[in-house]
């Protein structure tokens, strides 16, 4: 943060904060530490506790599981691993595991979920604004989210069960930060020519700075592609998704966009049975 291009205040940040993220210990301004943050297991970021106590926070944050999650959010698609630095010492050497999962926003818990870390997107698109992904006024919401998985040592032993158990290995329980989402807005277009049906229009996509240039934008685009090809088949749908399309594309996600169609053109000549396949890029 710029102390001299502030304009938001460290409490506005800190309220902004998404226990889908992993836990920040500190807010700095100009390399100097301004207020210490405190993330415990009953998160609630309305009621979110700062402290100048160094020491308090280096005890509560010492827990590596506050602020993940226990299950990814949604429908697993599928997962798949890529080279990441910075690995924990659990996880599989020069690679890292990402879920992606498919939520439907009528759930209570996912739209409660996504009202939180939305607001993430203003930091990174210049014309995000928060969506009720709740709302189905002409249309209705589904989210493909993106995870990483951390597998993170977890001790099971029980000190009631003596020193036999005490003495057992630890166990690694997994835990999930949020890497990027991308919301999907359908609608129904029943004069739509040659065939009508349900268009899936891409609103917001979002990859968190630590995750790009990894090849997870293609994964993700070519993910909403499979699921518009069997939505049909896997969601018992008697309307089918006959158009995908791109609500006010950056540069970027134009480029991104061509890429992708250009892999799907080549997949299916070379194979017109491909369709069926779940392409990952």
């Amino acid at each position: 943060v710029d102390s001299g291009r502030k304009r938001l205040q460290i409490q506005d940040i800190v309220n902004n904060l998404s226990s889908a993220l992993p836990p920040v210990e500190a807010v700095r301004v100009n390399g100097k530490v301004e207020a210490y943050i405190v993330l415990s297991k009953n998160y609630n970021p309305a009621k979110l506790e700062v402290t100048q106590n160094m020491t308090k926070c280096i005890d509560l944050s010492n827990d590596k599981t506050n602020g993940y999650l226990t299950q990814p959010i949604g429908r697993v698609l599928h997962s798949y691993q890529v080279d990441i630095q910075n690995l924990t010492t659990a996880e599989v050497e020069g690679k890292a595991t990402f879920v992606l999962t498919m939520a439907h926003g009528s759930d209570p818990n996912v739209a409660a979920y996504h009202y939180f870390i939305q607001p993430l997107a203003r930091w990174f698109i210049e014309t995000a604004d928060d969506i009720d992904i709740s709302d189905e006024d002409g249309g209705f919401w589904t989210v493909l989210y993106l995870f990483r998985e951390h597998a993170m040592p977890e001790n099971k032993s029980n000190n009631n069960l003596g020193a036999d158990a005490a003495s057992s290995p630890s166990v690694a329980q997994k835990y999930y930060a949020l890497a990027g989402y991308t919301t999907l807005f359908h609608f129904h277009s029943p004069f739509r020519k040659p065939t009508p049906g349900i268009i899936v229009r891409v609103c917001q996509a979002l990859i968190l700075p630590p995750y790009q240039r990894a090849g997870h934008g293609s994964k993700m685009l070519h993910a909403v592609h499979r699921y518009a090809d069997t939505y049909v088949e896997e969601y018992e749908s008697s309307i089918p998704i006959v158009e995908i399309n791109v609500e006010d594309p950056a540069p970027g996600f134009v480029a991104l966009r061509d890429y992708v169609d250009y892999q799907r053109f080549v997949s299916l000549v070379s194979d017109p049975d491909e369709k069926k396949k779940n392409y990952d890029g």
